[in-house]
């Protein structure tokens, strides 16, 4: 399976793109017993939108998105957490999906 290796390959390198951060987490926590899924969408880099691959997981009875790449390399505070266990609403703004794809992420 593509997600599977993507993410031995991160592991293995110890580098890799979006696709394959987002895939080394979705296994992580799919192993863990959450479900999770890998979103491929695009991300506002500037005046720009670029390809881009974040996770969608099940924690607490809720749906969330953990981007760890964007709030570390495209926001100001550098900060990981600023796109951890986000809603839809939170990262609309910086992040396009086709939301019929995958689960929502709402209060």
């Amino acid at each position: 399976e593509l997600i599977a290796t993507l993410s031995a390959h991160t592991i293995k390198k110890r580098n890799g793109s979006c696709e394959h951060y987002a895939s080394l987490l979705s296994v992580m926590y799919n192993r863990m017993g959450f479900e999770a899924v890998v979103v491929k969408g695009e991300v506002k880099t500037g005046s720009k939108w670029s390809e881009h691959a974040w996770v969608v997981a099940k924690v607490g009875g809720k749906y969330r998105s953990f981007d760890i790449l964007y709030g570390t390399y495209f926001t100001a505070s550098h900060n990981a957490f600023t796109f951890y266990k986000k809603t839809d609403a939170y990262i609309e703004s910086t992040h396009k999906w086709e939301r019929e794809k995958y689960p929502v992420c709402a209060d």
